[in-house]
């Protein structure tokens, strides 16, 4: 099965089931507020003025409304772009935006990148940054509280690293050697396994 058959279902499962709270939320902020307008202006019988620190609590109800509502935009914004995007950024760009996408996840302990000096001109397969967040979703659920290390370096190949991730059984080598094709090496070492994901220059 190719890599976007598994992994997209996968990736906007785990983006709703997180947006649907936080928009819940967002929705009942409003329709709060606009409940509190209502009653004032129903009360009120005419113009005057809104008593000022009722003011300052309805402004800050409103900016956390907002904030949260266009994170949230944000996200599927990020989203969309990773599984529809055409471009090509570089390398390190690719698994930049694929943690970017899943920080929701990690909030408590973000993933740790460690970029080397890898040129901008170096691309990459076309879908690393789909098969990245995929991969920290599926340690995310496996493995909660436990963060991957992401890293790469430029020695005689281009060299991710990932380590300290939750791998399950059915995707091994042979299996990310088709969906990237390129150079894959896992070790397993209990729950937890390192891969290393090599790029002829």
């Amino acid at each position: 099965m190719e890599l976007a058959q598994v992994a997209i279902p996968k990736l906007i499962g785990g983006i709703i089931r997180h947006c649907l709270v936080p928009a819940e939320a967002v929705h009942e902020s409003v329709s709060t507020i606009l409940e509190t307008i209502d009653t004032y202006i129903s009360e009120a019988g005419g113009p005057s003025g809104y008593p000022w620190t009722s003011l300052l609590a309805m402004r800050q109800d409103v900016a956390a409304a907002y904030i949260e509502h266009r994170r949230l935009l944000h996200l599927l914004g990020d989203l969309s772009l990773l599984v529809t995007s055409k471009e090509q950024p570089s390398l390190n760009e690719q698994i930049d935006r694929a943690v970017h996408l899943l920080s929701h996840r990690y909030r408590a302990e973000p993933v740790t990148l460690d970029f080397g000096k890898i040129s901008d001109a170096t691309i990459g397969p076309a879908n690393l940054a789909l098969f990245v967040a995929y991969l920290l979703e599926l340690h995310a659920d496996a493995a909660p509280g436990f963060s991957p290390t992401i890293t790469t370096r430029k020695e005689e190949r281009v060299v991710i690293t990932i380590r300290r991730l939750s791998l399950p059984e059915d995707i091994g080598d042979v299996q990310i050697r088709q969906w990237l094709n390129i150079q894959c090496n896992i070790q397993r070492d209990g729950d937890l396994s390192v891969i290393r994901l090599e790029l002829d220059l």
